[in-house]
């Protein structure tokens, strides 16, 4: 099947050709808020971005560039363009990264087979490049969302051993309150409470990072355990979090006062970080 041509393509989207000659794939597309929210806005970047891919469907910088954009609401045309990306470089592992962040966001429902691909997808990324610390970083979390609680285990002992205490490693204070934080999930699943505290202190004692800063701990571990009555381990667990958690003060305010109350707060998007 023959691809429509530039001009064609201009013609049925109603786009100015000049926006299709910007030196930058990305120029003029940056207000994604607002084109999520706004759902004229979002069917003018989106044909933008169709008129870009059509007339660069060799440049890997605008099929990424589109697949970001799309990956909010447009999930299989982001994965279509993910593996046309991986097509032009197969050897390169950030397209297989990629994909399995994709297929990541599609199990965040309960998805265990979603779960499950991202995992292999995410599996064969850090094969390809296993002294890029980014893959391994999510492999523990990956894999306990696939229900592979063996691996969960290993990779989130393997991650904090290749972290070790050299805090100069760009992924440290991500490594360190992720690897601990799915240890202590797969030790309350193992009904080993007490490594699970463990792991929970341990989670609270990173660092931070710029990702922790700003959108604060993944508090997953810390809903498991309140579901098994450990409040004290979960209260000075936020304590904790207050040192890298700056933005986060009044948040932890609320989920400290309703602990207290014998309640377990909604954490609503820190169940996902």
């Amino acid at each position: 099947m023959r691809r429509p041509s530039v001009l064609l393509l201009t013609l049925l989207l109603g786009i100015p050709f000049a926006a299709l000659a910007q030196t930058s794939p990305f120029d003029g597309v940056n207000s994604r808020g607002r084109a999520y929210a706004d759902p004229a806005v979002y069917a003018q970047n989106k044909a933008q971005w169709l008129a870009r891919v059509a007339a660069r469907p060799e440049s890997v910088d605008v099929l990424e560039g589109a697949a970001d954009f799309f990956m909010i609401r447009d999930r299989p045309l982001a994965l279509d363009l993910l593996e046309q990306a991986r097509g032009l470089e197969p050897n390169n592992p950030k397209w297989v990264q990629k994909l399995a962040f994709v297929h990541r966001m599609n199990a965040s429902s309960g998805d265990v087979g979603e779960a499950s691909l991202a995992l292999s997808l995410m599996e064969r990324a850090y094969a390809m490049d296993p002294d890029h610390g980014a893959s391994l970083t999510d492999l523990p979390a990956m894999a306990f969302d696939a229900g592979d609680l063996d691996k969960a285990r290993t990779y989130g002992e393997r991650l904090l051993k290749e972290t070790g205490s050299d805090r100069t490693k760009w992924n440290y204070g991500d490594a360190v309150h992720k690897g601990n934080l799915v240890l202590g999930r797969v030790a309350v699943r193992q009904g080993r409470l007490v490594d699970a505290v463990t792991f929970l202190r341990a989670s609270g004692e990173t660092p931070g990072s710029p990702v922790l800063g700003s959108f604060g701990p993944n508090m997953s571990l810390a809903k498991d355990l309140l579901e098994h009555g450990e409040t004290e381990a979960v209260l000075a667990y936020f304590e904790r979090c207050r040192a890298f958690w700056k933005m986060g003060g009044e948040r932890l305010d609320a989920w400290s006062k309703e602990v207290r109350a014998g309640l377990i707060p909604n954490f609503g998007a820190n169940l996902r970080y």
